[in-house]
């Protein structure tokens, strides 16, 4: 039986990067982000917030919304169909297109 709690995080480990764009994205470039087994962020003098796994993170319709537009919804379905080792992937490719931060 696969070991959930491992694969996430080395699902995390390898894609810290682009779980880190979307909550600069969504969240302000200045957010302070650490990705383990959870994403927490924080914002200058407020309190951190964390996320509990990579996939609130990208289901997130406010999130998703606020970085990807009316693309959004579409991107999100493109997502739930894809296994999750692949998720990643098709966000980097996603931010790929937008201005840089």
């Amino acid at each position: 039986m696969k070991d959930y709690l491992v694969y996430e995080n080395n699902r995390n480990h390898v894609n810290h990067e682009v779980q880190t764009e979307l909550v600069k994205r969504a969240f302000g470039k200045t957010c302070d982000v650490l990705v383990a087994h959870h994403i927490t962020f924080e914002r200058v003098g407020q309190e951190p917030i964390e996320i509990p796994s990579a996939d609130t993170l990208i289901f997130d319709h406010d999130i998703m919304g606020h970085i990807f537009g009316v693309n959004a919804y579409a991107l999100m379905k493109e997502l739930a169909m894809a296994p999750s080792a692949y998720r990643e992937p098709i966000l980097k490719r996603e931010l790929a297109k937008l201005p840089p931060l």
